[in-house]
C-alpha cells in the first residue's frame, strides 16, 4: 500500500503547479483549504493540480496493473469533477480530514468509480 501511495503522491506532485521539492505530503485539512480558495488563484491551482495528479496516478495504476486496480476513473471525467467528488467525500467524513489527502482522495474516487469485479483488498475495505 505504501508503494502505491508513494507512486500516486509522486504523480500528483509532479503535475502540480508547485515544485515537488517545495510540497510535502498534505493532509485533507490542507487540501480542503487549498480547494476553498477562489478559482484562478495559486492555492486553487495547487488543489486542481494535486487532485488531477492523484486521479492520473490511479489511471496509471489501472493501465499498468489492471488486475489489482481498485479505482477506474472513466476517461470522460473532467478534473473539476474529481475536485467536486473529493470535496463531497471530505465534507461527509470530517472526522478523517486530518489523514493524508492522497488517501482521502483515493477513498473518494474508489467510492465514485470502483473497478468492477475487483477484490477490495485495500483503501479501507
Amino acid at each position: 500500500m505504501n508503494t502505491i501511495k508513494t507512486t500516486i503522491l509522486a504523480a500528483a506532485l509532479a503535475l502540480s503547479p508547485i515544485a515537488a521539492s517545495a510540497a510535502p505530503a498534505i493532509s485533507g485539512n490542507d487540501w480542503a483549504s487549498y480547494c476553498s480558495a477562489p478559482m484562478g488563484t495559486q492555492r486553487w491551482g495547487y488543489c486542481f493540480g494535486y487532485t488531477r495528479g492523484v486521479g492520473d496516478g490511479f489511471n496509471i495504476w489501472r493501465t499498468l496493473r489492471p488486475d489489482t486496480a481498485l479505482i477506474c476513473i472513466p476517461a470522460t471525467v473532467q478534473a473539476e469533477q474529481l475536485v467536486d467528488v473529493a470535496k463531497e467525500y471530505i465534507k461527509r467524513n470530517p472526522r478523517d480530514r486530518h489523514d493524508d489527502a492522497v488517501e482521502l482522495l483515493g477513498l473518494a474516487f474508489k467510492e465514485a468509480w470502483p473497478c468492477k469485479d475487483q477484490p477490495r483488498t485495500s483503501f479501507r475495505d
